[in-house]
């Protein structure tokens, strides 16, 4: 396995990491189109398309990677922009968090290993239950301070977001270099 995920390194994780969302800034708005569009039904959804993720490490599977990371991008990127326009500064900063990791796995989709589609998908199911949490706290409250002040909440989020920053650092570490064929399709 290339991370740990236990929840067990949930204190020490959170600690590493030094993020703190400005809650003052946040304007008071209607948070319905986002909970509409991160209904259960969508959570199911991506939940489904998590598990085609994790499947793409067996030699068995048939699926195209890249149009199954490509769809899962696209709705993670509508999901970060429709909080963004409600104020909801965790659910916009993991989703972004994750994007860059689905970035790294579309670019160098060629070079990735079997087994890395288990800890993307490990990874992407526990980003998947706190957003989950982050949604049930924007229709209870309309904001996600709460969840925020809560210390084993929290912890959860920072040690989600470590996981993704970890994976995405320990696959750059393998020396993938970006090559004129990698980025030819960005000019």
């Amino acid at each position: 396995t290339l991370l740990d995920l236990s929840e067990s390194e949930a204190e020490g994780s959170a600690d590493e990491l030094h993020f703190e969302p400005d809650f003052s800034h946040v304007q008071a708005s209607d948070p319905s189109d986002y909970i509409e569009l991160f209904s259960e039904e969508k959570e199911i959804e991506l939940e489904l398309i998590i598990l085609a993720i994790e499947a793409l490490g067996s030699d068995k599977n048939k699926a195209d990677p890249e149009e199954l990371l490509n769809q899962f991008f696209t709705d993670y990127h509508s999901l970060k922009g429709t909080a963004r326009s409600v104020g909801a500064l965790l659910t916009e900063n993991l989703i972004h968090e994750s994007e860059d990791l689905l970035t790294f796995f579309k670019r160098f989709l060629h070079k990735i290993h079997h087994a890395d589609f288990a800890a993307l998908a490990a990874i992407n199911l526990k980003v998947l239950d706190v957003l989950s949490n982050l949604r049930n706290e924007m229709a209870t409250s309309g904001s996600e301070e709460h969840y925020w002040r809560t210390p084993e909440l929290k912890g959860k989020y920072l040690k989600t977001l470590g996981d993704i920053k970890r994976l995405n650092e320990e696959l750059e570490n393998r020396g993938y270099e970006v090559s004129l064929e990698d980025v030819l399709d960005l000019f």
